[in-house]
Formats: C-alpha cells, structure tokens, sequence
C-alpha cells in the first residue's frame, strides 16, 4: 500500500516504496523526487501550498495501473503566513550551516591533494629529463610520471570541487538576504495581488477572450474547485498582509522609499542605481525617464526601485 500524503508544513509526499520495488520509474516519469533526508518520494514545491490534486491522481493512476494499491489524504488547511517564513528561514540557516560545513572539507581535500601533488613532483627527474628506455631506471621513472599525472588531475578536481563548495555556501548565504531586500519584497507584494485578482476572476465568472468571434461568459466556479479557490485567496490574502507589513516596516526605518505616480511630474528628476534621469512620464505603477538630457529614448523604472527624488524647480539640471 503507497500513502500519497499533502499537508501545508510538509508538502506532497508518497510513503509505503521499497528499493527495486519498480515505483521509482512511475515517480520519476511523473516529475516527482526522491528526498534523502526524509527517505521518502516528494512532489517538489508543494511544500506550504494548495495541493496539486492533478498531479497527485496523476501519480495515483500510474502505480494503479502497475499494480500498487494508493490511498490519498489531503489536508489543505494553510499556515499563517508569518510562520511559513520562519521556518523557511531556518530550512535555509540549517542549509547554509551543511553548505559552510561542506565547503569547509573540499577545502581540506584541495589542501591534501596539493601536497600530494608537491611530493609527487619531487620524485620526478629534473629538468624534464626524458625516460631513458632500456635503463634500470625506466620502469621508476614511468611511475612517478603517472604519479605525477595522476596527483595533478587530482588537485585540480578537489579545487574545483572546493570553489563549487564555497560559492554554493555563499549563494545559500545570501538567499535570505535577498528574498527580503526592497525591491524583491516590492515585487513579491505585486504578484500576490495579480495571484489573487486571477482567483477572484475564477470565482466571479468572466468572459473568455472579448471582441472576438469566440467570445463567451465562463460562469462563475462551483462546488470543489471553488472551495479550493476560496482557500487559495485565504492563503494569498494572508500572505500579502504579511508582505505588506515587512515593505511597512522596510520605508519606516528607511530602508526603501515609497514613492507613488501623485508623488512624481513630468520634469522632475529620480535617482535610480546612482544617477539622476529626469522623468518623461508619470505612468500608474513606473516612471519613464530620458536616458540621458535632451534625449528622446526612455526608460522604464519600477517606484519601488528609486532611491530619491527632486522636484523640477529643485533640480540643479534645472537651474
């Protein structure tokens, strides 16, 4: 018997495989993963969200129809928001702590191998001297020449390996880091919005593509698929609460400004990545602003990505 398994804190995961038992083939054709750390098979990114109830029946068929008895237990029941990213937070503390760990060794490794390598270039002849063919010493001279070769793929294997190790300890360093900055929590707040205007367009009806020959009125959703909907808007709501105070939070102590289209006019200026453009137009969600003076190309930037701004009668270009 194979248990199929959702909940919000765990994600999708499938329990009762043995090895060689033929599942694996059925798991990995159907875009699932094994996870060595829970020793189990997992749908990947289904952790803190709406079960993929497709893809999980999707799966469910396949092993029935190779002979496995499933059962499926789905819990949709959501996590606040705030406690998601605590422990997504420390998931990756605990990630970065293995990756530092790891990086760590490699570099012993590279360490060992480079000696290695040093030894092994001391017993080599000098001077490139050539193998003397038929002498007693060929058949040494060969073997430190392969020792040689051998010690040489070796240290630049480990010193690969260990500039892998300490850039993927970095990398894991600094996703927190920027899963919070500015810009990104800016954007993030954007598409919880766009997420559930989709929703809320799925639960009130909509007419399918307008002005067209093929036009038509999708009713609004009914039954399980609009339970399902409701609590993904929870989910979504929930989240944009808490996004939304983090970006509060950030323009409070100044880590980020907040500028809006009433903020801004035509001929003022914004400073973004260092310099000052002067503003072209003021449109609802960016400002287009002149490459450089007196040009007619523009470019599009995000308020949520300006650093200052100066009103026109202020502007030193001005003057």
């Amino acid at each position: 018997m194979i248990t199929i398994t959702h909940t919000h804190e765990a994600g999708t995961t499938a329990a009762g495989t043995n090895r060689g038992d033929g599942t694996a083939d059925i798991f990995k054709r159907e875009g699932w993963r094994w996870g060595r750390s829970i020793s189990c098979w997992y749908l990947p990114h289904s952790r803190d969200k709406v079960a993929n109830r497709y893809r999980i029946k999707d799966a469910a068929r396949a092993l029935e129809a190779a002979g496995r008895q499933v059962t499926l237990t789905v819990d949709d029941t959501a996590r606040p928001a705030a406690q998601v990213e605590a422990d997504r937070a420390a998931r990756q503390a605990h990630r970065v702590t293995g990756l530092t760990t790891r990086a760590a060794h490699l570099a012993e490794i590279e360490k060992s191998a480079d000696a290695r390598l040093e030894v092994a270039k001391q017993s080599v002849p000098p001077m490139g001297q050539p193998i003397l063919v038929g002498h007693h010493s060929e058949s040494k001279h060969r073997r430190s020449i392969d020792k040689l070769d051998k010690a040489m793929r070796q240290s630049i294997d480990a010193g690969l390996n260990a500039q892998r190790g300490e850039q993927a300890a970095a990398t894991a360093a600094k996703t927190t880091e920027h899963r919070y900055s500015p810009i990104t929590v800016a954007n993030r707040i954007e598409n919880i919005e766009k997420e559930i205007r989709s929703v809320e367009r799925l639960l009130n009806g909509y007419r399918r593509a307008p002005g067209t020959p093929y036009a038509e009125d999708v009713p609004p959703a009914t039954g399980e698929v609009r339970d399902q909907l409701l609590n993904r808007r929870n989910i979504e709501s929930d989240a944009l609460t808490y996004w939304q105070q983090i970006r509060a939070d950030q323009v409070a102590d100044g880590a980020t400004t907040n500028y809006q289209a009433s903020d801004i006019a035509k001929g003022d200026e914004v400073l973004y990545r260092g310099s000052w453009y002067e503003v072209a137009r003021v449109n609802e969600k960016t400002v287009s602003v002149l490459v450089r003076p007196g040009s007619t190309v523009t470019h599009t930037i995000a308020y949520a990505k300006l650093r200052d701004h100066r009103a026109a009668d202020t502007s030193p270009l001005s003057s």
